[in-house]
């Protein structure tokens, strides 16, 4: 098993990163469709990563670095979403770049977890929830997604949730 430190950062060349063979291919095409589009018709680029297992690393960590390594993000606008997904954790993180701050705080990344996310992710269906979660996320670019309802605790700084099923 490796040591937290010694988990190598992937180079990314799709929007959409599988490690762990969870999405049919349908599936991984119909998210990338979505998220090329997405990114041709605002410069915001997203960046979905799936991994079996951070192996003890820290997830905000881990993120950060995969999304500077990247560049995710249009340079100069730094405008890019990361969002990781460590499946065998039952983690994820949104890692959000200045740019986009305004229409995706924390708070309103922490909603799209929890109502749109986590529960498909519990039902084993991966792709309705990475799928629901990009719906969300485009809405919310466009001001059009709201959250509803208080965070767990009130917290309102939340970039990534442990998803307990």
């Amino acid at each position: 098993m490796l040591k937290a430190q010694e988990i190598s950062v992937p180079q990314l060349h799709e929007h959409v990163t599988d490690f762990t063979n969870t999405l049919q291919f349908s599936e991984w095409r119909s998210l990338e469709t979505q998220l090329k589009r997405f990114e041709d018709s605002t410069s915001t680029q997203i960046a979905v990563v799936m991994i079996q297992s951070l192996q003890g690393d820290d997830i905000t960590d881990y993120s950060l670095k995969i999304a500077e390594a990247n560049k995710v993000g249009t340079k100069g606008k730094d405008n890019g979403l990361l969002i990781l997904i460590a499946k065998d954790d039952k983690a994820i993180r949104f890692e959000v770049g200045y740019g986009l701050e305004g229409s995706l705080p924390d708070a309103l990344c922490d909603q799209i977890i929890r109502n749109e996310i986590r529960p498909r992710f519990r039902d084993g269906d991966y792709y309705g929830g990475i799928s629901a979660g990009l719906d969300a996320v485009i809405k919310a670019t466009k001001g059009e997604y709201k959250a509803e309802g208080r965070t767990r605790n009130n917290v309102t700084n939340l970039g990534s949730v442990l998803l307990s099923v």
